[in-house]
């Protein structure tokens, strides 16, 4: 028998679980006890973290959005799993596997491309890469990122742009084409494959209504303030400004705390897309950069990423940034969308 509407018998509860039955959520965390045992947090006890995301439903004649904490021990375990790994600061993702986004434009993976194999028009569209004016494009294929299926796609045109130095690709998606979040691989020139993973999210029609989630303001990574000082003298007014230069002391730079959202988004919340609005690092880092990109892959579902004021460095000269494929970083670093 179930009481508690949570998908847990009575029995289980209270024998072997010590869930309350007539509760489908027995420590008020918000999630009922088969998704915190399923989870594997615990379904008797919530402390919530300072770690939070936006959620939001959209119908056709109305919205519904609410602010979620994740609970402490989700971040725990993250934070204990950056521990064991060779570099903690950044853990649990290994820098050195991490690679740049490379010659993609777009689609990429913070800014991916929907297709809708039920509508024609959606299944055709411009990719943008970049290429010397003897580089053509032999050929485009999507790798489903579990690896389980690769479709080949047809190339229906191609032209070249000597100002950006891009070929604009056209491709036509085929209609039998399984759902799923594609890594986009293209060949330039002959047998130089190149990839964009995480890059297009093929769907059977689009939902409705439909959920995305948004977060904000992870700052992976090293931090930093202006190394400066500037005295402004008046006849009646002086005053000093004085900035440091310093290093967070933050375990795992925020890594940990992304990835355990990350871990949320994927197994609870599945939602159609995410939007990540700025200020993912703490400022152009190489090292940051990579730790944002190799966590960001973790992601089960389309990410749309928007770079903030720290992507560009902030007032520093910014190192040589890691291209993370959410926008062209060519141009000084100025982060304008591509296309």
């Amino acid at each position: 028998m179930i009481w508690g509407d949570d998908g847990l018998t009575n029995l289980d509860e209270a024998d072997v679980y010590g869930t309350d039955p007539l509760s489908p959520d027995t420590d008020g965390s918000g999630l009922t006890d088969l998704q915190e045992i399923e989870f594997g947090t615990n379904p008797l006890y919530y402390e919530p973290s300072s770690v939070s995301y936006r959620v939001t439903t959209v119908y056709p004649d109305r919205f519904e959005t609410e602010m979620v904490n994740l609970q402490q021990e989700e971040v725990d375990r993250w934070e204990y799993q950056a521990d064991l790994a060779e570099d903690p600061l950044y853990g649990p993702i290994d820098l050195s596997s991490v690679q740049p986004a490379g010659d993609i434009l777009y689609p990429s993976i913070g800014n991916p491309r929907f297709v809708d194999i039920t509508d024609p028009s959606s299944r055709t569209f411009s990719i943008y890469v970049k290429a010397w004016p003897f580089e053509f494009i032999e050929d485009v294929k999507l790798e489903l990122v579990d690896g389980t299926e690769i479709v080949n796609v047809n190339k229906v045109g191609e032209s070249w742009d000597d100002t950006n130095w891009t070929r604009e690709v056209t491709v036509e998606v085929p209609s039998d084409i399984p759902e799923g979040l594609y890594n986009m691989k293209v060949e330039k020139g002959h047998n130089n494959w190149i990839e964009a993973s995480n890059s297009v999210q093929v769907l059977d029609g689009f939902n409705s209504p439909f959920k995305f989630v948004q977060i904000t303001d992870l700052h992976i990574g090293k931090s930093f303030s202006v190394g400066l000082e500037l005295s402004i003298s008046f006849p009646l007014y002086s005053d000093t400004f004085s900035y440091n230069l310093y290093e967070s002391d933050d375990r795992s730079y925020n890594t940990a705390r992304f990835m355990a959202l990350l871990d949320r988004i994927n197994q609870i919340e599945d939602p159609d897309f995410v939007v990540i609005t700025g200020d993912s690092v703490d400022y152009n880092h190489e090292d940051s950069m990579k730790a944002f990109r190799g966590a960001l892959e973790h992601a089960e579902v389309p990410v749309f990423a928007i770079p903030g004021n720290h992507e560009r460095g902030g007032l520093l000269e910014a190192e040589a940034s890691f291209d993370v494929g959410l926008v062209d970083v060519e141009a000084e670093m100025s982060f304008i969308p591509y296309p």
